[in-house]
């Protein structure tokens, strides 16, 4: 959005339209797809004058038309979904460390996500408590 508004920052209502359609056309690297051609099947194009619009030159896409198509790519965008999901999963994975505690054990636990009232944070503990488990409610969950 910064590109497309002026320095004074007061025209961007008027080119919110544009930089949203530049945006949701622009290439996946996972899908290989514009968010355009996943969600409605087919790549818009942006209209200038709309006096010359496709309503007017009678060119609207059918809705048989878009029935066959999402039937034809339904498979398709399936299996690029799948895809998707698993380099996602590879990606999260590689970094994630499971760590798995038994009852009785005491933890301490990190301050990196917890709000901590103190007048420098750079000066507090980096680590709370010593906190015991006493039952394991899910696989990541005490």
């Amino acid at each position: 959005m910064r590109s497309y508004v002026n320095y004074h920052q007061n025209n961007w209502p008027r080119v919110l339209s544009t930089a949203q359609y530049r945006f949701n056309n622009n290439v996946n690297t996972v899908t290989s797809k514009t968010r355009f051609s996943l969600i409605l099947y087919f790549t818009p194009t942006i209209r200038i004058n709309p006096t010359t619009d496709s309503i007017a030159s009678e060119k609207t896409p059918d809705t048989r038309y878009k029935v066959k198509t999402r039937e034809e790519f339904s498979k398709t965008y399936q299996e690029i979904w799948m895809k998707t999901q698993e380099v996602i999963r590879r990606y999260y994975n590689k970094r994630r460390k499971t760590q798995l505690f038994e009852e009785d054990q005491k933890i301490l636990l990190s301050i990196k996500y917890i709000r901590v009232r103190k007048l420098y944070r750079k000066l507090t503990d980096r680590f709370l408590g010593s906190f015991k488990i006493t039952k394991r409610v899910g696989e990541n969950v005490y």
